[in-house]
């Protein structure tokens, strides 16, 4: 009988150490491993537009070279038939910031040759006697009127017209654009068949005087 509570003693002995550590088990959450993160894509850089070709600025050259409207070149012939038609001083002075740089040369070139004519036939009616020859005869029109353009818009016809339509009479300029603006580079005298023109007429004068530099 001994024996036998010796024995059941012992089992009970050996099962509570078994017990608590099942308890023990039992009791901790299982450890669930973590799931490494998932590595984040990486979005392929986005390439970048070559930025657009910058226009080269207008050229100069190119922008006068345009063709050139008969509306302007009648315009700009106008405007140098009303401004040298009064015939004055003062209108003159005006007529020439409506001339090419080259025209203007020339028109310098003439007077001093004009000055030195006249110094040397005192009393005498120099070549530009009677101001510088802007038109075929130096009379007094009523009024002048530009029209039509010629040869692309680079000649106009100018009608000098009188109350008696007999008398009238037409030249012709020459257009040049330069810098943008249309001036008058010669005048075509329409008298003569328009052989003979400004320029011409700025060379002839003091042909006979030689001029001291």
């Amino acid at each position: 009988m001994a024996s036998t509570r010796f024995f059941a003693t012992a089992v009970v002995a050996v099962m509570l150490p078994l017990a608590a550590v099942a308890e023990t088990a039992t009791s901790e959450p299982a450890q669930t491993p973590e799931t490494p993160a998932a590595a984040t894509p990486i979005a392929p850089a986005t390439p970048v537009a070559p930025a657009p070709p910058v226009a080269p600025a207008p050229d100069a050259a190119a922008a006068l070279a345009a063709p050139i409207s008969s509306e302007a070149a009648i315009a700009a012939a106008q405007v140098f038939c009303d401004t040298h038609l009064p015939g004055t001083l003062a209108a003159e002075n005006a007529t020439m910031e409506l001339l090419t740089p080259s025209l203007r040369a020339a028109m310098d070139d003439a007077t001093k040759k004009n000055n030195a004519w006249e110094a040397a036939h005192p009393g005498e009616k120099p070549p530009l006697g009677d101001g510088v020859p802007f038109q075929s005869y130096p009379d007094s029109p009523e009024k002048c009127v530009a029209g039509p353009a010629l040869a692309d818009n680079t000649e106009v016809d100018i009608e000098y017209q009188f109350d008696d339509p007999l008398a009238n009479w037409t030249d012709r300029v020459k257009l040049e654009a330069v810098d943008g603006k249309l001036l008058v580079d010669d005048v075509f005298y329409g008298v003569n068949g328009f052989d003979e023109s400004l320029r011409s007429a700025l060379e002839s004068v003091g042909q006979d005087v030689d001029i001291e530099e």
